[in-house]
């Protein structure tokens, strides 16, 4: 453990601008997280032709090697050549960045996703990449189902339960039959009805407010 803290601690003191990479993607990174949790979609970016891409979880090969290229690119120029390493985060970083405003100014978002159709190791890597925004949450209290959703999460099949206890997330993945509500939202049709309050008793009756 010394010998690689000792390694690190060296090789940071013959490339100090190691720093700039490593500054800059905990910006961003952090940028863009809270953007996702404080920023909603109002512009959803879509054509016909979206609809007539097919569902393929092999393409989750190439988009999985853009993330090893992101990193491995400023390390190679890192060791290579200092200046190209420069410019290539200079390039880099100023798109990024601009990415970032343009969402802040014009928040766009994409529909191209599609259910799941097959089980097998590329379909379940989909999955777990689909959920990574968010979490759903099973309950059984006594004999009912209760589900709810915080952030994005798709499921191979959509669920079914009793209750959903509604959030602002739209419940894409989940079949209810009766919603638990404090208030309308976005994604409520206009005429839905909702309980506001549920009392569960001991004997198995319950009570709706």
């Amino acid at each position: 453990m010394n010998q690689t803290q000792n390694g690190l601690t060296a090789f940071l003191r013959r490339h100090p601008e190691t720093w700039i990479a490593v500054g800059y993607f905990a910006f961003y990174l952090l940028s863009f997280f809270a953007l996702e949790r404080i920023t909603e979609p109002r512009f959803i970016v879509h054509c016909p032709l979206d609809d007539l891409i097919p569902f393929c979880e092999w393409g989750i090969i190439p988009y999985c090697s853009w993330y090893l290229l992101l990193v491995g690119g400023p390390v190679f120029f890192l060791l290579k050549d200092k200046g190209d390493y420069l410019r290539l985060c200079f390039i880099m970083f100023v798109g990024m960045t601009i990415c970032l405003a343009l969402y802040v100014v014009l928040p766009t978002g994409l529909d191209l996703r599609q259910p799941i159709p097959r089980d097998n190791l590329l379909c379940k890597a989909v999955e777990l990449l689909r959920t990574r925004e968010g979490c759903l949450v099973r309950l059984s209290i006594g004999n009912r189902q209760f589900v709810t959703l915080s952030g994005k999460a798709e499921l191979a099949q959509p669920l079914q339960t009793e209750w959903l206890i509604a959030t602002p997330k739209k419940p894409e993945t989940v079949r209810y039959q009766k919603l638990l509500a404090l208030r309308s939202y976005s994604w409520m049709p206009p005429e839905t009805q909702y309980t506001a309050s549920l009392s569960l008793r001991r004997t198995g009756g319950e009570r709706l407010e």
